[in-house]
């Protein structure tokens, strides 16, 4: 199946109802973007929610492939710098520079000098309406074609450049075809001989967890995934990691995942490690393809 293309500009600042410019919150796998021809979304499947505009016309993007750590997730965090260094490498990226952010540290303060120009690839909205996307620098040619992604053109993408210099984890899906896969994990890989970034931890090696509810934050740096289901499960107050795979059992969380290279298809739970308080995957996250919710 081909992606669609979609020219656009990159945004770090909106408007609210009385036109006054306010910050949006990016990170390291999210930016608002503005589509040229906002009919263009139109286009896209949608898994379940439509997509939903900003004040200035732009949605939230999702990346494609990757999971960097997160800085605001429901008003929890993973603990610095990586979360902001993975945001800060994107803005560099989409050559925006200079950037002010309110007391919180997460919300831009404006002005900023944005709206550069970009296009996605993307085929389909996820279950939150946002575009999942692979996202590029620059103003291509065509708009609103549906084209074959390389394995060479994919190695251009922002996603591969922040799995390469070590700013996010792989997160794989099903619904990504395997030589875009094969394309994004050799990035990963170089990363992870190299120690860059996240991979100066390894994922697999068990952990003792530090809720801090004060600050909002759960250390050290894990898999992003794995911190957001965390997240979940301590806001819901339970206490120990005990009762974690009977709950993602409960709230439909425990995501169906295949283990490569066997391909043998499993459940999340099953692949994290629990003793005590400690916790770890215990597969490489470069060999876990995840089953698309439905």
């Amino acid at each position: 199946m081909p992606f669609l293309l979609i020219r656009g500009t990159f945004h770090l600042v909106g408007k609210n109802k009385k036109g006054k410019p306010t910050g949006f919150q990016p990170d390291g796998d999210s930016i608002h973007f503005k589509p040229k021809k906002k009919s263009r979304l139109d286009e896209l499947p949608r898994r379940k929610n439509p997509y939903r505009l900003s004040g200035i016309g732009s949605v939230n993007l999702r990346f494609e492939g990757i999971d960097t750590p997160e800085l605001h997730y429901l008003g929890w965090r993973q603990p610095a710098p990586l979360a902001e260094q993975a945001r800060d490498f994107l803005l560099e990226q989409i050559r925006v520079t200079n950037v002010q952010y309110k007391e919180n540290g997460v919300t831009v303060d404006p002005p900023v000098h944005d709206g550069q120009q970009g296009f996605i690839l993307s085929k389909e909205l996820d279950v939150h309406g946002r575009p999942v996307s692979f996202v590029f620098v620059g103003a291509p040619d065509d708009d609103g074609e549906w084209i074959h992604l390389t394995p060479s053109m994919t190695g251009k993408s922002l996603n591969y450049k922040l799995l390469k210099q070590g700013y996010a984890y792989p997160l794989f899906y099903d619904s990504l075809y395997a030589d875009l896969r094969q394309v994004m994990t050799a990035a990963a890989k170089e990363a992870q001989r190299n120690r860059r970034g996240i991979w100066q931890t390894r994922p697999t090696e068990a952990v003792r967890l530090k809720v801090n509810d004060v600050a909002h934050q759960i250390s050290p740096t894990i898999y992003p995934k794995l911190f957001r289901r965390l997240r979940d499960y301590f806001a819901a107050e339970n206490a120990g990691l005990s009762g974690l795979a009977a709950w993602m059992n409960e709230k439909g969380e425990n995501d169906e995942v295949w283990q490569l290279p066997e391909w043998n298809r499993t459940h999340f739970d099953n692949v994290l490690k629990i003793q005590g308080n400690k916790i770890a995957l215990q597969r490489d996250p470069l060999n876990l393809v995840f089953v698309s919710r439905k």
